[in-house]
């Protein structure tokens, strides 16, 4: 003999065809998902690369006055009479040199995020770094 068996799969069909929707589903979720986070990235990155440009090009322009001035008080401090006078516009000088010097490193920096330049790893002294940090507090 033969024994034969029949077994319905019309609900395991449906729960089978139910199940591939929701993974369909999902899955073009997950594609729109990733396609938004790219385009949001793209525009971060682009907002990032302009504001990269204004500041390099506010601190270039900042800077020349900055230098202008700095001239101005080398040829100052050959007309000055008094000590005190001399004293004044030396303090005038450093402080001219610390926004320049702080203005040069928002340029630098402003470069380096927008792939101007390149940093380049070397030992730098640390008294002249200190020393610069004591001309301006």
């Amino acid at each position: 003999g033969f024994v034969t068996t029949f077994a319905d799969i019309t609900a395991f069909r449906a729960n089978e065809a139910i199940l591939e929707a929701r993974v369909k589903d999902r899955t073009q979720q997950l594609a729109d998902a990733l396609t938004e986070q790219q385009l949001a990235r793209e525009q971060a990155d682009m907002a990032n690369m302009s504001k990269s440009r204004f500041i390099a090009a506010a601190s270039h322009d900042l800077l020349q006055p900055m230098h202008a001035a700095r001239l101005f008080s080398t040829v100052l401090e050959q007309s000055i009479a008094t000590e005190e006078d001399l004293q004044t516009l030396q303090q005038l000088d450093r402080a001219l040199y610390g926004a320049e010097s702080m203005l040069s490193a928002l340029l630098d920096i402003a470069r380096l995020e927008g792939g101007t330049i390149q940093p380049k790893r070397q030992p730098y002294p640390l008294h002249d770094l200190l020393s610069d940090l004591e001309l301006q507090f």
